[in-house]
């Protein structure tokens, strides 16, 4: 019998206790958000004998990490290295695509310097393309510069090193892969809290404003039960960074999303699907994404649903990984869970000053434990040189979407019509009986 709710894939440390925040405290840096954003700013700061406090909202570390399919990949969502140079200019996209190249070269080599336990597989990224691929070919090219891990297959490559039908070609970032999400951010709190870091659940920030009663370069930071007082303070809370500071207030989008997993696959479809154990997410407005866990689930998404009917996503999705994937088996579904990814109008992360001290990572945009990895370090390195050493990623404040309120249906609208689009013209194709 089919559950009838949500079922998430991914669990954390069992044996990891974070206490609940309570009373007036201080800390040199207050970090607000427990995703990956916030823990690592804060576990390259405590490795570096700051006083740092993590205050995550929920009683769970990354609520949109957790929802997460735990892709690591340094490509750019919506844009390409020369639209990039367009928009920010030479200098600034210069360091924002250096930094988009190098996110999960460093995401993986703390993982594996710092041995947390979370299922990493570097095994690589791929991103199949419909079309005659000159788009592609010119964007590994504009990459160059920056990196030599990007290269295009042709569809026969793409065939074998997917296992699924129809794709006339792939873009293959070797740096890439996957892990898991919930065990990285739990990891990371190990660490926070070994190198004498603070992290604490159930601390929903409601206010961040200066502290006039301990000078001008100091922030109240408010919560439900306590409050902290910090010479800096980081906004890493993901969408919820635009409830804290009136800069930050309509300046992303949310798209909720479905995540499932099957029943581990069968052995022999697994020496055809993904063979070599990368992830993928393809080019197509309709995205199809999928990737193995260490137990041989086949993760993959689709728009997230109005409503949550077990038995009709299980028949959705193995309707369509039947037509990706010659010789698939149904399956049943074994997890299902749903989240939102926070996008921003031109899906460039950014990492704006807002104050003297005062700095928000807005980076996700549907892929961000890998930027956000980086992003957490650049961060930490503003903080300990006193703001001399800018992040990677722009820190020019964001502008509001004009027209929020009904903006902010469009991703998911975009993704629903791409979907149908998708479907119509697949009953076209179907030949005749």
């Amino acid at each position: 019998m089919a559950p009838s709710a949500e079922r998430p894939l991914w669990q954390g440390s069992a044996t990891l206790d974070i206490p609940h925040g309570r009373g007036c405290q201080q800390a040199e840096t207050v970090v607000i958000g427990g995703g990956i954003a916030g823990l690592s700013t804060a576990f390259h700061l405590a490795r570096n004998g700051h006083d740092v406090a993590v205050l995550n909202a929920g009683t769970a570390l990354g609520l949109a990490t957790r929802a997460s399919a735990g892709i690591i990949t340094g490509q750019l969502v919506r844009n390409t290295p020369a639209s990039i140079m367009k928009r920010l200019g030479k200098e600034d996209g210069s360091r924002l695509l250096e930094a988009v190249a190098a996110s999960p070269r460093e995401t993986f080599t703390l993982i594996r310097e710092q041995n947390l336990a979370c299922g990493a597989m570097p095994n690589g990224f791929l991103a199949p393309f419909f079309g005659n691929g000159q788009r592609e070919r010119q964007t590994v090219a504009d990459w160059q510069p920056w990196r030599q891990d990007m290269s295009l297959l042709d569809a026969k490559q793409t065939a074998q090193l997917t296992g699924c039908q129809g794709y006339a070609g792939a873009v293959l970032d070797r740096s890439g892969g996957g892990v898991n999400p919930a065990a990285y951010a739990d990891e990371l709190a190990r660490r926070i809290m070994e190198e004498g870091g603070r992290v604490f659940n159930s601390c929903r920030v409601t206010s961040v404003t200066r502290d006039t009663g301990h000078g001008a370069a100091r922030w109240l930071v408010s919560f439900p039960g306590g409050e902290f007082v910090a010479r800096n303070v980081i906004l890493a809370a993901n969408g919820g960074n635009q409830f804290l500071h009136r800069a930050l207030r309509h300046a992303v989008l949310p798209l909720p999303v479905l995540e499932v997993a099957t029943a581990p696959v069968s052995p022999a479809l697994r020496k055809v699907i993904l063979p070599q154990r990368h992830a993928l997410t393809d080019l197509a407005t309709d995205v199809f994404s999928i990737r193995f866990d260490t137990e041989g689930h086949l993760i993959t998404a689709a728009p997230a649903p109005e409503h949550f009917d077990w038995a009709r996503i299980e028949d959705s999705i193995n309707d369509r990984l039947q037509k990706a994937i010659p010789g698939w088996e149904r399956l049943p579904l074994e997890f299902a869970w749903t989240g939102t990814a926070w996008l921003r109008s031109d899906c460039v992360p950014r990492m704006p000053i807002l104050d003297e001290g005062l700095l928000a990572i807005q980076a996700c945009n549907g892929r961000g434990l890998a930027i956000n990895t980086l992003a957490g370090g650049d961060a930490a390195n503003w903080i300990l040189s006193a703001g001399r050493d800018l992040p990677r990623l722009p820190t020019s404040r964001p502008r509001a979407v004009p027209g929020f309120m009904l903006l902010r249906h469009v991703p998911r609208l975009i993704m629903t019509a791409a979907r149908l689009r998708a479907r119509v013209t697949q009953m076209i194709k179907r030949p005749a009986a």
